[in-house]
C-alpha cells in the first residue's frame, strides 16, 4: 500500500464494483488530519496571544518562516527541490500565480490572526466551520444537480462485449 493515492495498485482494477472504495480511507484520514490540525492551532495562536502577549507581526513571521522550512525540507529530503526550480525556469508565467497565491495567503493570516487575537479561538473556529459548511455545501449541492442534469440527457452506457471461454481450456 503506498501513501500516495496516484501510485496505489488500486487504480489497475476497474470493476464498477470497486470504485471509489481505496479512496474513502485516504480521504477520512486526510480529513481527519485537517480537522485535527487546524483546532490546534487556532487554539495554540489563542494561547500564545494571551500567555505571552505576542504581536500579530510576529507570530505570523514565525509561522511563515516555520512553513518555509518545513516546505524546504520536505523537497529537499523527497529530492523534488531541484525539479521545482526548474519547472519555474522554465515555465516563468507561473511566478506571476506563485506571488498571487503568496500575497493572498499573507492576506488571509492577517485576517485569521487579528481574528484569533481580538475574538479568540471559539469565535474563529464557529466562523471557520460555518464557512466550511457553507463552501462544501454548495458544491455538494452543485454536484448532485449536475449528476442528476447528466443523468437525464445521456443515454445509458452501451454493454461490454461478453467474450467466451473457449472449451478446452
Amino acid at each position: 500500500m503506498s501513501l500516495w493515492p496516484g501510485r496505489s495498485g488500486a487504480g489497475n482494477d476497474v470493476s464498477p464494483l470497486n470504485k471509489g472504495r481505496e479512496n474513502t480511507v485516504w480521504g477520512v484520514s486526510l480529513m481527519a488530519g485537517y480537522l485535527g490540525f487546524d483546532g490546534f492551532t487556532s487554539t495554540f495562536q489563542d494561547k500564545l496571544f494571551k500567555g505571552y502577549n505576542m504581536e500579530i507581526h510576529n507570530q505570523i513571521f514565525y509561522t511563515t518562516l516555520c512553513s518555509c522550512v518545513l516546505s524546504f525540507t520536505g523537497l529537499t529530503l523527497q529530492g523534488q527541490l531541484l525539479l521545482a526550480v526548474d519547472f519555474v525556469s522554465r515555465h516563468r508565467d507561473c511566478l506571476v500565480d506563485i506571488a498571487l497565491l503568496s500575497t493572498v495567503a499573507t492576506a488571509s493570516q492577517f485576517f485569521i490572526s487579528y481574528t484569533n487575537r481580538t475574538f479568540g479561538a471559539l469565535t474563529f473556529a464557529a466562523i471557520m466551520t460555518t464557512r466550511q459548511v457553507i463552501v462544501f455545501g454548495s458544491l455538494y449541492a452543485k454536484n448532485l444537480l449536475n449528476n442528476n442534469k447528466r443523468t437525464e440527457k445521456q443515454p445509458p452506457p452501451p454493454e461490454l462485449p461478453q467474450y467466451e471461454k473457449p472449451e478446452g481450456s
